[in-house]
């Protein structure tokens, strides 16, 4: 992997361990997101802790890893987002209550 992209090899080696690290972590997340993995708040927490640690990881983590954990930060934490809800309110046929 480290191989493969290019951003790695401008980092440090304890930055090259924890991106790396948070890479294992959110495959670990996308392979795991369609069923009830009991591991997935361990991941979640120990890629937050070394994204806090090493902040400028977030910067080079392409939007499709960020995608995977923000979708597992929502499945953990049991949020949507308020987009969603929205849409989901305007699609229901208007009730009594609506008027």
């Amino acid at each position: 992997m480290a191989d493969t992209d290019p951003s790695i090899q401008e980092l440090t080696p304890e930055l090259q361990m924890a991106k790396l690290t948070v890479l294992e972590r959110l495959n670990s997340i996308e392979a795991r997101l369609k069923e009830q993995d009991p591991m997935l708040p361990l991941h979640i927490e120990n890629i937050k802790s070394a994204l806090s640690e090493h902040e400028e990881l977030i910067h080079i983590l392409p939007d499709e890893r960020i995608r995977i954990l923000v979708s597992g930060l929502m499945k953990y934490k049991a949020l949507k987002i308020v987009e969603e809800e929205q849409a989901k309110k305007r699609k229901k046929a208007p009730t009594a209550d609506d008027l």
